[in-house]
């Protein structure tokens, strides 16, 4: 039995590092291109030099003119999208 513990956690233990790993790469420059926005918002964001998720993702959103709530949930919604989309493709399918 404490064989069995030791293996599920090495399992979780590498599982989180690929979850991790994963993550950085998606966040560290990735264009926020890729992140279908509408238009005035990808404006609004380029205007303030957010290029890439990452400069978002480090950004105090509700101090940008022009980006209510509404439109911030728009942005959050995307990322969310798009990191689990990506993570569904890095990770095997038995993990889903």
């Amino acid at each position: 039995m404490d064989n069995n513990f030791k293996l599920n956690e090495e399992k979780i233990q590498h599982q989180h590092e690929r979850y991790t790993k994963a993550l950085e790469v998606l966040l560290s420059d990735i264009s926020i291109d890729c992140l279908c926005l509408p238009t005035p918002i990808l404006t609004i964001l380029k205007r303030n030099n957010l290029m890439r998720v990452v400069d978002i993702a480090e950004s105090d959103l509700t101090k940008i003119k022009g980006l209510g709530q509404t439109r911030i949930a728009i942005i959050r919604y995307k990322i969310s999208d798009f990191v689990s989309c990506a993570l569904n493709e890095s990770f095997p399918k038995k993990y889903h």
